[in-house]
Order: C-alpha cells, then sequence, then structure tokens
C-alpha cells in the first residue's frame, strides 16, 4: 500500500510539473498576421456569394522574400480556393512574425 501511495505521489507530481513548464510558454497570438490575411481576402464584387459561413484552414509557407506561399486548403469549393490562391499566393507581408520556410495553418472564416 506504502509502494502504491508513493508512485501516486510521484506521478502526480510529474503530471504538475509537465503542465506547469506548459503553461509557461506564451502562445503567440498572430494578431497582426490575422489583420493581413483579413486585408489580402478582401472579396472583390464578382465573385458569387457563399451560401452559407465556412471556415477553411490554409496551409502556407513563408519563403525568403516574405512573401506567402498557399499549400493547400481544406475547401470543396472551387471558387473559393481560386479566390484565396489568387488572393494571398505570392503576396509579400509587411510583418516579420512568421518564419520562413516554416508551414503555418490558419483558420479563415468567410461569411455568407
Amino acid at each position: 500500500m506504502k509502494k502504491v501511495t508513493l508512485s501516486l505521489v510521484v506521478v502526480l507530481l510529474m503530471c504538475t510539473a509537465f503542465v506547469s513548464a506548459s503553461s509557461m510558454k506564451p502562445k503567440k497570438t498572430y494578431s497582426k498576421i490575422y489583420s493581413e490575411l483579413a486585408t489580402l481576402l478582401q472579396p472583390k464584387s464578382y465573385y458569387n456569394q457563399l451560401d452559407e459561413a465556412t471556415v477553411v484552414k490554409v496551409r502556407f509557407r513563408i519563403n525568403a522574400s516574405n512573401e506567402i506561399v498557399v499549400l493547400e486548403t481544406n475547401t470543396d469549393n472551387d471558387e473559393l480556393n481560386a479566390f484565396i490562391m489568387e488572393s494571398l499566393n505570392y503576396k509579400r507581408l509587411s510583418t516579420n512574425e512568421l518564419s520562413n520556410d516554416t508551414d503555418y495553418i490558419f483558420d479563415i472564416s468567410f461569411q455568407s
């Protein structure tokens, strides 16, 4: 019984150490990036309206010239996919919040 209690205390302390260590790292909010993406994704008048609000995961990378290179989107809507590609691909970012040659995934919400 003493060994079980001691083992339980050790496991509990280890779990607490891992939880406190992970909470010490501040999570980046990327607020400037979201603002720039929203500006780049302003809809043009010739695009059709969406039937319903949609959230699209966009995976992209920043190249050495600080330009966005869209790798993929998770939408089945071809027109929306083309709009995202046209609006973001090889557009230069003014902020340096993102590292080069690293993949990023952002959730982008489109309202109907």
